[in-house]
């Protein structure tokens, strides 16, 4: 929806004035941040600046903010599930297992994330 307002909805729904961060920036159409992810071929754990934009209905990641060109781009609508597992499940084996763990499955490839 054009109208959709994502800062007033993370605002409402999940902080509720709670949380004060500068790693993460909100706005009405988008949301910034850093986020630790696993890479495709080296499975280490690599800090990157995420944005995920509701007008290109996108989520990309950068190497680093500054960062002009995205390392990669996924479209929203070739996300079939994003979950996070306990940290007992199976799929927790996160940099730090206290984390919470957020897993993205596309059609192309699984993302394992954790905020650093």
């Amino acid at each position: 929806r054009p109208d959709f307002d994502l800062s007033k909805r993370v605002w409402d729904q999940l902080l509720g004035g709670k949380v004060k961060t500068e790693d993460v920036v909100i706005e009405k159409r988008t949301a910034s941040g850093w986020l630790h992810k696993v890479g495709l071929f080296r499975k280490t754990w690599r800090k990157r600046w995420f944005i995920f934009d509701l007008d290109t209905m996108s989520l990309s990641y950068f190497e680093n903010q500054k960062s002009k060109r995205p390392k990669a781009r996924n479209d929203l609508q070739q996300i079939l599930r994003a979950f996070a597992p306990p940290p007992d499940d199976k799929h927790h084996h996160g940099k730090d297992k206290n984390a919470h763990l957020l897993i993205l499955e596309t059609v192309h490839r699984t993302f394992y994330f954790q905020a650093p």
